[in-house]
């Protein structure tokens, strides 16, 4: 219950980080990022919008189903930049990620 509560708090101040009455709060009640500690939680069940993709981690955001690096750590593992976004990925003709080495054949 008490992280159902969280979450709820963290769906609001989440959206609007900037906002004076946000820095207010953070300094009163979260001076030590305690409500920030189930950010995860509000991550993993809310729905996101790439829209450009500038705010759209492409390995750890949920913007598919679940984040990348779940569905192919492998990959993760050895990607160039883990911290990449989905907008630094798309190019005109498709996808381009780069990895810190290059794949087998049984790999690919």
């Amino acid at each position: 219950m008490k992280e159902c509560l969280l979450v709820e708090w963290i769906s609001k101040l989440v959206q609007r980080e900037d906002a004076l009455w946000f820095k207010i709060l953070q300094a009163k009640y979260m001076p030590d990022e305690g409500l920030h500690k189930a950010k995860h939680l509000f991550k993993w069940g809310a729905i996101h919008q790439v829209r450009y993709g500038r705010q759209t981690n492409f390995w750890n955001d949920v913007w598919i189903e679940v984040p990348l690096k779940i569905s192919y750590p492998m990959l993760f593992r050895i990607c160039d930049d883990p911290e990449i976004v989905v907008a630094e990925c798309w190019k005109e003709d498709g996808w381009e990620i780069s990895f810190r080495r290059t794949m087998g054949a049984r790999e690919v």
